[in-house]
């Protein structure tokens, strides 16, 4: 006789019967306030990790009409505290989410008043929410980005000229402002305006390739087609410093040789942006389009070389070393180089991904699938390298992983993963480092918590696949199914411009 794992409210309405957080009742049973008779046998198992628990955030009360407008005035007269802000974008967001200004050239026209009102409330909407200066203590850090936002969109709505540089750098980060404060539509909006713009404007400079990354992380995650296209006669980004550099040495951008941009991280981190989506493509067509079964593996052994071509073609200087660590941090530059190794190793935990399920060797007959095991070793080794790369981020005094809310999703991806080998390695050496490396990924999720409200959400996920591990079994749960496919690409993170 089946042993009976649901309540009778779950069993009478069809529903799946979700443990909530305290174990003592199920999900539904708890929003409606019924009685739960729920086995509370079928909730626990020693080989299951404990249900997940978090600290719950700083209240986060709303902001009167009001004070959105004494905070407005009050940065409109503080020079001081716009100062702040912008040094607080440039150091923890800009070259890590957006290739969008030139960091002097921006201070100084600034200074000047040359910056449009929209791009510099755009980026104290980013920025505010890391400051702590005394005269935004008023205000949740949640909440600070909203006040600025309301006042960016208003100025870039009411710009005279409709289309410029100047236009085409506002729709980038005012996109990814509305994104953090989960006004999807908003984003939408001002993504489709970014590529038009980008059209209309056919400017072969640095931020083409910032709305061309946009334009293919947001055309595969909304199935729609890709509007630009990877022109090979346009320049690609060039190195870093010497673009910081470049009014100090005089030189024009189309001035600098290939060297120039064959070293630039964001150059590298450009064929890893079309490999990100083709492996997304790829998890949504296992579902999809059965017709590609036969396929499926060449195209993963395809994308697997050009990965591991990609990583073995690096120079020894942009390899993921402590040396080259500390080389990078030392020049201002730690965390891009950081960026570019989570970009890879994302990747390449989406690509071996499906295969995790199939490291659960029955104890009959059936032939090993090698290869399968090895592909889901290397989604483990991924998974491994990402969680160490953002705690050595977190760790770091002169470091930190809170550019994106999207790093949290990246986190809990690597957390599942964890938790698989946590539930097939019980007592072995390699289940302990998994359980370190879930209880790291939870502090640096913690962290990324106190700054953006949508992490409120990758924790509910997390949570969401910690019951789905109690209440199935491993290989249905990690099971490359439409379940697994929204998981990963959550239409709610269908909006990522970049890591």
């Amino acid at each position: 006789m089946r042993t009976v794992s649901s309540c009778s409210v779950c069993r009478s309405r069809k529903k799946r019967c979700i443990p909530s957080p305290t174990g003592l009742a199920c999900r539904l049973c708890t929003s409606k306030g019924l009685q739960c008779d729920a086995p509370t046998t079928a909730r626990e198992s020693p080989d299951i990790p404990r249900p997940l628990t978090r600290i719950a955030p700083s209240s986060q009360s709303s902001v009167s009409t009001s004070e959105r407008e004494d905070i407005i005035q009050v940065v409109d007269r503080d020079e001081a505290l716009r100062d702040e802000l912008i040094e607080i974008y440039f150091r923890v967001i800009h070259y890590k989410q957006h290739l969008l200004f030139h960091h002097s050239s921006f201070v100084r026209d600034q200074k000047q008043g040359l910056v449009a009102r929209y791009l510099l409330f755009a980026v104290f909407a980013l920025a505010s929410r890391f400051s702590s200066n005394p005269t935004l203590d008023q205000v949740p850090p949640w909440s600070r980005g909203k006040l600025f936002l309301r006042e960016a969109i208003k100025s870039f709505n009411e710009r005279t000229k409709l289309i410029s540089i100047d236009a085409l750098q506002g729709c980038i980060i005012l996109a990814f402002a509305a994104f953090v404060e989960g006004d999807v539509d908003q984003d939408a909006l001002l993504n489709c305006q970014a590529v038009r713009m980008t059209q209309a404007l056919q400017l072969p400079i640095l931020v083409y390739w910032q709305v061309w990354m946009m334009d293919c992380w947001t055309s595969v995650r909304s199935q729609l087609p890709q509007q630009l296209r990877n022109d090979p006669t346009y320049p690609r980004p060039i190195r870093e410093e010497l673009f910081d550099g470049l009014p100090d040495y005089g030189l024009a951008e189309d001035q600098l040789g290939t060297e120039s941009r064959a070293t630039s991280l964001w150059t590298l981190i450009l064929p890893l942006t079309q490999w990100h989506a083709q492996a997304v493509k790829l998890n949504y067509d296992i579902v999809h389009e059965p017709a590609l079964e036969f396929r499926i593996r060449n195209l993963v052994r395809d994308l697997a070389r050009k990965l591991d071509r990609w990583v073995q073609s690096l120079p020894s200087t942009l390899r993921n070393t402590s040396e080259n660590w500390s080389n990078y941090s030392d020049r201002g530059y730690g965390r891009p180089f950081a960026v570019m190794h989570i970009i890879y190793h994302h990747t390449g935990q989406l690509l071996f991904y499906q295969f995790l399920n199939k490291c659960i060797v029955s104890d009959n007959n059936v032939t090993v699938d090698e290869e399968a095991l090895g592909y889901a070793e290397l989604c483990k080794a991924h998974a491994t390298v990402l969680s160490e790369l953002f705690w050595e981020l977190n760790a770091a005094p002169d470091l930190d992983c809170l550019w994106s809310p999207v790093n949290s999703h990246l986190l809990v991806i690597a957390s599942t993963i964890h938790l698989h080998t946590m539930l097939l390695g019980t007592g072995r050496p390699e289940a302990a480092e998994a359980k370190k490396l879930l209880e790291q990924n939870f502090v640096v999720l913690q962290e990324l918590q106190k700054y953006w409200p949508s992490t409120e959400l990758a924790f509910s996920r997390l949570q969401s696949f910690h019951n789905a591990c109690q209440m199935s079994s491993i290989s249905k749960t990690f099971n490359m199914d439409q379940w697994m496919v929204d998981y990963m690409h959550d239409r709610e993170w269908s909006t990522i411009s970049t890591i």
